[in-house]
């Protein structure tokens, strides 16, 4: 498993992964910043130009 949750390369190594739309919020126990997901943008959001990349195959 992956602290950014789902993730595996693409075969011109770049990641394919889900992409989130974070908010910093003040925890309201201990008073810290910390991030929280408003939502998920993108799921297994791969890069573009993977099927024009040399190292495709």
């Amino acid at each position: 498993d992956s602290v950014r949750g789902k993730f595996r390369f693409n075969t011109n190594n770049h990641p394919i992964q889900d992409w989130y739309l974070l908010e910093v919020i003040r925890d309201p126990v201990h008073g810290d910043l910390t991030n929280t997901i408003v939502a998920t943008i993108l799921e297994d959001h791969e890069d573009a130009y993977a099927s024009d990349c040399p190292l495709t195959g």
